[in-house]
């Protein structure tokens, strides 16, 4: 990690935002899978 004088704040921020959007993804994928949206076979 590169240090920015001072600011880690806003490296936790970028990194939660990142995660949360990973979760928030997969979480999309999982229900289109459970409610036949998206097909499994293909």
């Amino acid at each position: 990690m590169v240090k920015d004088g001072g600011q880690g704040t806003r490296m936790i921020r970028s990194l939660t935002l990142r995660i949360g959007l990973s979760v928030i993804l997969f979480i999309i994928l999982m229900a289109g899978h459970y409610f036949n949206i998206l097909p499994a076979d293909q």
